[in-house]
């Protein structure tokens, strides 16, 4: 599906709401939030919070840290668990 079709369903959106950076790499944790949409973990039009994460470096006030934890309950990440760092700008 292109880019494009993504945000169409709202899978994918802009860095805000007047910035759409198709070109930009796309950082681990805005990966989570879009496969957490994707496979249907989590409703496209939600914004949660997290009381806490697995990782060291990913505190649960940061904005997609819900994401990443939603996926690593799921599964995901099982490397990034056993060595408690996520690396969420990367």
């Amino acid at each position: 599906m292109k880019v494009y079709g993504l945000w169409c369903e709202g899978i994918v959106r802009g860095r805000d709401a007047s910035h759409f950076v198709p070109t930009d790499t796309v950082r681990r944790d805005e990966a989570a939030k879009i496969l957490s949409r994707i496979f249907g973990y989590v409703a496209v039009d939600s914004d949660l919070t997290v009381t806490a994460t697995s990782y060291t470096d990913l505190p649960s006030t940061e904005a997609l840290a819900y994401y990443v934890q939603t996926l690593t309950d799921a599964g995901f990440y099982t490397n990034e668990v056993s060595l408690g760092m996520f690396r969420p700008h990367d």
